[in-house]
């Protein structure tokens, strides 16, 4: 779990928690998004990898349909996203599904596609497809850091998607 700075009472929660698979690494100044999922990447020894960012809220059986659906998918396939559901304060709810088949970084933004179905908190990847893909985050960017890694992705992998929502996306809205 990386810490990137929080100000809020993270780091007491975390301390509370008495489980000896958690590390925790504490960034004192926040170096933003792309820089902690790689402090985490370093740290990670699995040969599949999935994020989930503080503001979303993983699905209990996320991972295992991300597995399934991985496992199903055609030799190549490297990375498994999936559809996702967002609440808002009004009471309206969102099904982030978009049209999965269309998703074509080739296209410059055209086309028929959401961006939130690539965000970090709906990833399971396999760890030789990201270092293929030349590894990690881009920390000059400042935001869509998981945009330029999809893109690196998706030259150099193919992709499989689950239809069902599998997490929470900013569930403190």
């Amino acid at each position: 779990l990386i810490d990137d700075g929080s100000t809020d009472a993270t780091p007491q929660a975390l301390r509370e928690i008495s489980d000896p698979r958690l590390k925790v690494i504490r960034h004192e100044q926040g170096g933003g998004a792309a820089a902690a999922r790689n402090a985490g990447l370093a740290q990670a020894r699995a040969p599949l990898l999935a994020f989930l960012d503080d503001d979303d809220l993983w699905f209990p059986d996320k991972l295992q349909r991300q597995l399934a659906a991985l496992r199903a998918a055609p030799a190549g396939t490297g990375v498994c996203l999936s559809a996702f559901l967002r609440w808002f304060p009004d009471g309206a709810a969102l099904l982030g599904k978009a049209e999965f088949d269309q998703l074509d970084f080739r296209r410059n933004g055209q086309g028929a596609y959401h961006y939130s179905i690539i965000t970090t908190s709906g990833w399971l990847i396999e760890r030789a497809a990201l270092d293929k893909a030349g590894g990690g985050f881009d920390t000059r960017l400042r935001s869509w850091d998981d945009w330029e890694l999809n893109l690196r992705l998706w030259l150099q992998t193919r992709f499989t998607f689950v239809e069902q929502p599998t997490f929470l996306q900013d569930r403190v809205q």
